[in-house]
């Protein structure tokens, strides 16, 4: 059922930091040079982070934060590559489909930034080379949520359809590799001050 809180909570709703976020996405569907995916090169990711945000009126509020990611290296037709870190930073904001403070509050979101990535090395038949140089790229992502809130702290689940550029090739045309998708399904606990 969805309803106001007690009015002694509002003085208090306007600011919330999420004090850890739990991210895990699948790298999607986009192909690589030599007819590999992101999904044949890396298994699915986790990661954490932290995200401020300010509700400055009934519907909208703004957000900034930091998060790291890490994608398992995976073995495709004996070619094993490394580990991707992934560090977004970003901005963004959100659209409360319910105005005002109420203990469930579903969203809209959208953010904007840029994601370090990790360099990557692979190794076939014991040799060992860089494939990708570590490189910043544009990230950007749309999504929604919901949070459910009680007194000071509350509970959330995102769901996100995000956006990477290309990392750096190191090799040139053989470690090419076109943008990619991911989808982040986020859970995070959430504190109001």
């Amino acid at each position: 059922m969805i309803g106001r809180e007690p009015a002694e909570r509002d003085e208090h709703s306007k600011a919330r930091f999420t004090v850890i976020d739990f991210y895990a996405g699948k790298k999607v569907f986009r192909e690589m040079a030599g007819a590999r995916t992101y999904d044949d090169a890396f298994n699915t990711g986790l990661g954490a982070g932290a995200e401020l945000s300010w509700r400055f009126s009934d519907r909208l509020s703004c957000l900034a934060g930091i998060g790291y990611k890490n994608y398992d290296g995976s073995s495709h037709q004996g070619i094993s590559f490394d580990d991707l870190e992934i560090v977004p930073v970003y901005a963004g904001g959100k659209f409360h489909i319910i105005p005002g403070d109420t203990r469930w509050d579903p969203y809209l979101r959208m953010d904007i930034g840029a994601a370090y990535l990790s360099s990557i090395d692979v190794s076939y038949q014991g040799l060992k080379g860089r494939y990708w140089d570590s490189s910043w790229v544009y990230l950007f992502d749309i999504g929604a949520g919901v949070e459910y809130r009680w007194n000071r702290w509350g509970a959330s689940l995102d769901v996100k359809l995000r956006f990477l550029d290309e990392p750096d090739s190191a090799l040139g045309d053989p470690s090419e590799a076109d943008s990619s998708w991911t989808v982040p399904v986020v859970f995070g606990i959430n504190y109001y001050f």
